[in-house]
């Protein structure tokens, strides 16, 4: 079995994803973090969406029902 080392806040709506979705669930990662008695590493949110303190992530593969 695989143990979780860490918990990585990759909270997102998609294309509606805004800035306040993103800080909004900070506090539940931090929980789920806590309950597993992990860190939460980081908090990543799409680069476009200029978050200061996550790690900006691109997206190279579109899903085709966003088409």
């Amino acid at each position: 079995s695989l143990k979780a080392t860490a918990v990585v806040n990759n909270s997102n709506l998609g294309g509606d994803t805004t800035p306040q979705d993103v800080l909004g669930s900070l506090g539940y990662a931090e929980e789920c973090a806590r309950l597993a008695e992990v860190p939460l590493l980081f908090t990543a949110a799409k680069r476009e969406l200029d978050i200061e303190g996550t790690k900006p992530v691109d997206m190279y593969v579109r899903p085709s029902w966003l088409e």
